[in-house]
């Protein structure tokens, strides 16, 4: 007969010497389209700029007068709801200044660009190109004219004793500090991005059972980021699945899962903008149910809990709103016990220490 016995069971960069290289490389991103006289007849273009820069980095109102000298039609730099969205960071670190850009339209999937220079002024100056072309492809690719020097203001003549002059000249003196004040509290709101996905997904894993185990279930996850190396991404999997049948002599023996696996990613490697790598950790609970058969006797059936935790590894390629994910995986089994056939007592499987296997996903996503 089969029975169920328990044992004890185990546990792109740019350098600032570059520059010159870069802004050739910009130039031929800005598209194919020759340059032609801007049309009249524009309607102004609704742009949303979320900027975001560390202390000794040109302003967002720099920004802003730079990308609109170079553009040849009318732009309006809305706080919301633009229908062009530029986000933008700069950050100065250890010598080396870095900035990211991405630049969103509606129905369309949002362009991004990373550049490293010596200096946050060459690299805001590199972005600023590339803006100005995403918004006007006849926008001017020349270097722009330096700004001309400050021109001392004469003092006036000193005034008779009755007047009181110094009391206007302090009033210009307090209004750029008063001015100048807000821009650090705007600057400490980068923009967040969410992505949210769902997809069915199939797999194929060994060291459950004495066969492989085939295993569907559907994936449903989310990712988070803000400007920051950090993307923080959570995915979870209800899966099925079930061995064929194994056993010694004539008695046979089947095994089923039904779990759930939950993958939690610290960060997701851009390899490309259409392609990404995440590693992951992973743990997964459910049920394991064996059934048993042998000749002129009726089947016998055990439920047992299970539980495993690891590691896992993907790479996912996103086209457009669509997406297809590879992984990897290695798991070690927390709850490990052994399945036996009694009269005379005869093991037909233990999960293995480790185990190992592959999984394919395909489905949607939305965000960005």
């Amino acid at each position: 007969m089969f029975s169920w016995a328990f044992r004890a069971g185990g546990g792109g960069a740019v350098h600032g010497s570059q520059a010159l290289a870069g802004l050739l490389v910009l130039l031929a991103w800005g598209g194919n389209a020759q340059a032609q006289p801007a049309s009249p007849e524009y309607a102004p273009e609704q742009v949303e700029l979320d900027y975001l820069s560390s202390a000794g980095c040109p302003s967002k109102e720099s920004f802003v007068r730079e990308v609109t000298a170079r553009i040849r039609r009318p732009v309006d730099w809305v706080a919301a709801d633009g229908r062009v969205l530029v986000a933008l960071s700069l950050s100065h670190t250890e010598g080396l200044a870095t900035g990211r850009l991405e630049v969103a339209r509606a129905a369309a999937p949002p362009t991004l660009r990373e550049f490293t220079a010596q200096t946050c002024g060459e690299v805001a100056s590199a972005l600023a190109l590339v803006v100005a072309l995403a918004l006007d492809p006849n926008a001017r690719t020349e270097a722009l004219p330096e700004p001309p020097p400050a021109v001392p203001v004469e003092e006036p003549s000193a005034p008779s004793a009755a007047e009181p002059a110094p009391l206007p000249a302090a009033a210009p003196s307090a209004a750029p500090s008063e001015m100048a004040a807000p821009l650090p509290t705007r600057r400490e709101s980068p923009p967040l991005h969410l992505v949210a996905w769902l997809g069915p997904v199939a797999g194929v894993d060994a060291g459950y059972a004495p066969k492989p185990l085939v295993t569907f279930g559907v994936s449903l996850g989310a990712r988070v980021s803000w400007g920051s190396w950090l993307t923080p991404t959570l995915q979870l999997t209800p899966l099925w699945g079930k061995t064929g049948s194994t056993g010694p002599a004539a008695a046979l023996g089947s095994f089923s899962w039904a779990m759930a696996r939950l993958e939690a990613c610290p960060v997701d490697l851009r390899l490309a903008p259409w392609l990404g790598f995440s590693p992951c950790l992973a743990g997964e609970i459910g049920r394991l149910a064996a059934r048993g058969t042998e000749q002129g006797v009726e089947p016998t059936a055990a439920e047992r809990w299970w539980a495993a935790s690891g590691v896992t590894a993907a790479v996912h390629l996103e086209l457009g709103n669509w997406f297809v994910r590879l992984s990897g995986e290695g798991m070690f089994p927390v709850i490990r016990d052994e399945f036996v056939f009694l009269e005379p007592e005869r093991t037909v499987h233990r999960p293995n220490a480790f185990a190992y296997g592959g999984r394919l996903g395909v489905g949607f996503r939305i965000g960005r």
